[in-house]
């Protein structure tokens, strides 16, 4: 199995809320529709915890970090046991003159 944890930071330190979803990309092709295997929400302190993915040898997992007003950001996982993942949202550039 397959044990994901992690954090999701910004340069401000910790984002609460921010969707982490994990898809298993074992049988998809380019251009399907992938769909999420997991999804959770972050804690107070940008944590997240899955419980136990499959982890067979074809298994492999595509982690994304996501809220609104931030880029999405992407991380792969081949076949490792407990992974912990940190990864940093970037604020997305605000179009327009007002700020």
């Amino acid at each position: 199995a397959l044990f994901l944890t992690g954090q999701v930071l910004d340069n401000q330190g910790p984002v609460e809320g921010a969707s982490v979803t994990v898809v298993n990309l074992k049988d998809s092709k380019p251009g399907d529709q992938q769909q999420p295997v997991a999804k959770v929400v972050t804690d107070g302190s940008g944590s997240f915890d899955f419980a136990p993915l499959p982890l067979g040898d074809r298994d492999r997992y595509k982690v994304v970090a996501a809220k609104d007003g931030y880029i999405e950001q992407y991380v792969y996982m081949g076949t490792g046991g407990a992974v912990t993942v940190r990864t940093v949202l970037v604020a997305k550039k605000k179009g327009g003159g007002n700020s």
